[in-house]
């Protein structure tokens, strides 16, 4: 199948990504904020990766596990720009996520479970493997 502009872009988010984040982490290591953008840049790259996985696939067993890493990841990367936008400036000081990590991520993890363990089936297509638009898929 080779690398196309499909299965180019999301190898290409898998490298910039993580390195920006790198890059915010080393300016001011000590930072709550930069320490959020750093996680959310590496969930990005694993991101990333898993499409590029699901994209080059051998067989549809592998697919099926890298399609359910992607749904599980990305979960996660959007629960981690949640907790990104947690903080921006208040004019009452610091937003719940921000004051209470640990539960605030409770949820987000327990819906990247579930979810990544939902996927149920993968598409060939001339590009190589895609999530199918199944009901699981859609939710999360």
């Amino acid at each position: 199948m080779g690398i196309s502009l499909y299965t180019g872009l999301p190898l290409l988010v898998a490298i910039v990504s993580p390195g920006l984040g790198l890059y915010v982490l080393a300016r001011n290591p000590y930072l709550r904020e930069g320490r959020a953008l750093f996680l959310t840049m590496a969930l990005y790259g694993v991101l990333g990766l898993s499409y590029f996985a699901l994209a080059n696939a051998p067989d549809g067993g592998a697919a099926l596990l890298s399609g359910s890493l992607a749904m599980a990841v990305t979960i996660l990367a959007f629960g981690s720009m949640w907790y990104l936008t947690s903080f921006l400036p208040y004019s009452r000081g610091r937003s719940w996520p921000a004051e209470h990590p640990l539960p605030f991520w409770i949820a987000p993890i327990i819906m990247a479970i579930t979810c990544g363990i939902m996927v149920d089936a993968v598409t060939l297509t001339d590009i190589g493997y895609g999530l199918s638009m199944t009901s699981s898929v859609l939710m999360g």
